[in-house]
């Protein structure tokens, strides 16, 4: 069994923990290769160190980290996220894909705008999936 799969075993507190953990390391491996990796990685590591994203459940896609509700796939989209762009800049989006908070120059304010973009009552991640929460909220 994997490492995370048996934090997930502990709870979804020890799991949001493994994550991060594993989350930065990957990404510091690939950042001496890849100037999008370098990007992330230090967006994960600023946002690592902010209590209300900390708790969060981290997950990467194309290089964009993104933060859910849940440790489960499939995930919530309810937290606005990051896309390292090209150019050295950095796009809030979010929650949806489609929706653009701003573009910044910095990992520091992309995180901030994240931050800012939390909903109101954005807590602990929760075991389960996003499917699992709505059906629950609905029943």
């Amino acid at each position: 069994m994997s490492e995370l799969a048996e934090a997930h075993e502990r709870g979804q507190a020890e799991a949001v923990t493994v994550q991060w953990r594993l989350l930065l390391e990957n990404l510091r491996q690939e950042a001496h290769q890849l100037n999008l990796a370098r990007q992330t990685l230090a967006l994960a590591e600023i946002a690592s160190a902010e209590p209300g994203l900390r708790q969060l459940y981290p997950f990467t896609s194309h290089w964009s980290l993104h933060f859910t509700t849940c440790t489960g796939f499939p995930y919530s989209w309810d937290v606005p996220f990051v896309d390292p762009l090209s150019d050295g800049r950095y796009r809030v989006c979010g929650p949806s894909r489609g929706t653009v908070i701003g573009e910044v120059d910095t990992a520091g304010h992309a995180i901030a705008l994240v931050k800012d973009g939390l909903p109101a009552d954005c807590g602990p991640a929760v075991a389960g999936t996003a499917d699992e929460l709505r059906n629950q909220q609905l029943g």
